[in-house]
């Protein structure tokens, strides 16, 4: 409202809305066209000095892939990104309350540093990255560890190439 995003109208409507829903006010603001998802990222990016990120664009480290449940990640709507020294880098899609950066804290026994980001992006990099890792199967040999034919020929990378390309 203060940066002329909404109308005062827009915010009572949704507020009303939000009453009766207990939705979140950014999600409810979305979705009924008001503003965009990079509006509400930037106004919460400005009002609580968290920067923004894209976590699409971000290389998340296999470390983190397992740090937490997914139906934690998918219920709070955050994905660990990386860690430096002490300090675990999450990036949540609105805000996380004071509990839950609290448990994220105790299990990792780091401080956090938040960024915001796209709830869209947030839910897709569940999905694709941290649900999609977790559901393939895992081929092992003896004592855990991968199986790999080392006397098969090394795969062709496209139909083109050949063999002089490949030495």
């Amino acid at each position: 409202l203060q940066e002329g995003i909404i109308t005062s109208e827009q915010l009572s409507e949704s507020l009303q809305e939000q009453e009766q829903t207990g939705e979140l006010i950014g999600d409810i603001l979305v979705r009924k066209g008001f503003c965009t998802e990079s509006d509400v990222a930037r106004t919460i990016s400005s009002q609580f000095s968290f920067p923004y990120i894209s976590v699409m664009d971000y290389h998340i480290e296999p470390e983190m892939m397992d740090l937490f449940s997914l139906e934690t990640l998918e219920k709070n709507l955050f994905v660990p990104i990386d860690r430096f020294g002490n300090v675990l880098s999450v990036v949540v899609a609105g805000l996380l309350d004071h509990e839950v950066i609290g448990e994220i804290e105790s299990k990792t026994e780091c401080s956090t540093q938040i960024y915001v980001g796209l709830v869209s992006e947030v839910k897709q990099v569940i999905k694709e990255r941290f649900a999609a890792r977790r559901s393939k199967p895992k081929t092992t040999g003896k004592a855990g560890l991968s199986s790999v034919d080392i006397t098969a020929p090394p795969k062709m990378e496209s139909a083109d190439a050949t063999p002089e390309a490949e030495e």
